[in-house]
């Protein structure tokens, strides 16, 4: 199993270094909407993002929330693994 990689390092203004953010955005990654479960009335859409449109360059994406960063990995099972 490979070692584990720091997360990018960020410019000044907060995005990932080298512009992954701007770089997904401009993708051609294919978003599929989808109905949300969620309760009645709310008409929610659900949006399908394909694991490799997130990492494009391997198998492994950090993502920063509430100022916290996960590591969200693919084994080689084809399974996503979740940590803080």
């Amino acid at each position: 199993m490979s070692e584990p990689t720091a997360p990018p390092s960020r410019t000044a203004d907060g995005d990932a270094a080298g512009g992954a953010i701007d770089a997904f955005r401009r993708s051609e990654a294919t978003v599929s909407p989808k109905p949300t479960g969620g309760m009645p009335g709310e008409g929610g859409v659900a949006k399908i993002i394909p694991f490799d449109a997130l990492a494009r360059c391997g198998d492994e994406v950090w993502i920063e929330n509430a100022g916290q960063i996960y590591r969200l990995r693919r084994t080689r099972q084809g399974k996503l693994i979740l940590t803080k």
